[in-house]
């Protein structure tokens, strides 16, 4: 019988501690807020902001390289940094890995676009997401206008660029498609 409490007294305990935590620190939305500004550096020591990027469409990735999902993504978002250079800036942001496997996984991936040492703060300036990878994109006028949570197709990265770019430029994302 006192076993019985004594796991029961556990058990109870265990779901008041997980669910504190999981309160506090799950995925809050950031759609249509500002895009919090960070300093970070890339590979090569050099300190990038996201306030350089002011005036075009972001795609912020964070990864890791442990995680297969992320390693599949940077693909698909080389890809995307290719075929919308010049409207879209792509920047992969490596949290949760080891500094060492970091330039190996970027390298393998072979990824063009600029990738930055992350830190806890920035997790939780945007907002302790839940899945990784998660990518946010951030407008011209930096409001991150969607969330995406876990690892997506080429063409749901292409659609989420959808209504973001510049109506005036673009009329419809589809015909940008490269080949």
């Amino acid at each position: 019988m006192k076993n019985i409490k004594t796991i029961m007294a556990f058990v109870v305990l265990s779901f008041v501690i997980f669910s504190f935590n999981f309160n506090n620190f799950k995925g809050k939305t950031q759609k249509n807020k500002a895009a919090v500004n960070f300093t970070l550096k890339d590979l090569q020591g050099k300190s990038v902001s996201l306030k350089d990027f002011r005036g075009k469409v972001v795609m912020l990735n964070f990864w890791s390289a442990w995680s297969a999902p992320s390693l599949k993504e940077m693909l698909r978002l080389e890809k995307i940094s290719q075929n919308y250079g010049g409207k879209v800036q792509v920047i992969g942001i490596a949290v949760i890995s080891k500094k060492n496997r970091i330039p190996e996984k970027v390298k393998t991936a072979g990824v063009t676009y600029p990738v930055l040492y992350g830190s806890k703060k920035t997790i939780a300036d945007y907002g302790f997401f839940n899945s990784i990878p998660q990518t946010f994109v951030i407008d011209p006028q930096g409001k991150i206008a969607k969330e995406l949570p876990g690892s997506h197709k080429y063409s749901e990265l292409e659609k989420a660029l959808k209504g973001v770019l510049d109506p005036l430029k673009v009329k419809n994302v589809n015909q940008l498609t490269v080949k």
